[in-house]
């Protein structure tokens, strides 16, 4: 799926999609609650109803695991996060980080970034459908 628009920031570049968002923070980029809190204005901007979230981690930055739960906990429209990383060295941190996640959030990890597109996507399209049989 193309991007709606491209949004770079001083601490990364944001693509929107239909509905979620794809993450690659810059190189270096110490990440807390402040950054997160504008990729959630940004996403809150762009994406109505559920959404979900790809972090594609290609470069080397640091974040508070508190700050992602707090995101997490704080917008509440995220259901399907995907984290990529080629290198397969984050997988035991974010399965630690996993135990904190509500348990209303998918989570996956994926090498490849085709991979991870495809599994969110899927994801929100079972999502409207259960929504639609709902209503």
């Amino acid at each position: 799926m193309e991007s709606l628009k491209v949004i770079d920031t001083a601490f990364s570049k944001i693509a929107i999609k239909e509905n979620y968002i794809v993450v690659t923070m810059n190189d270096g980029t110490n990440l807390g609650e402040q950054e997160l809190s504008r990729i959630s204005d940004i996403a809150d901007e762009y994406i109505d109803g559920e959404m979900g979230y790809i972090s594609n981690h290609a470069n080397d930055y640091s974040i508070s695991p508190v700050d992602v739960v707090k995101f997490i906990i704080n917008t509440p429209r995220l259901k399907h996060i995907a984290y990529v990383s080629k290198q397969g060295d984050h997988k035991s941190r974010l399965m630690a980080l996993l135990r904190l996640i509500p348990s209303s959030v998918k989570f996956r990890t994926f090498r490849e970034m085709e991979a991870a597109v495809h599994w969110v996507e899927g994801c929100l399209k079972i999502d409207e459908r259960q929504a639609e049989k709902a209503n």
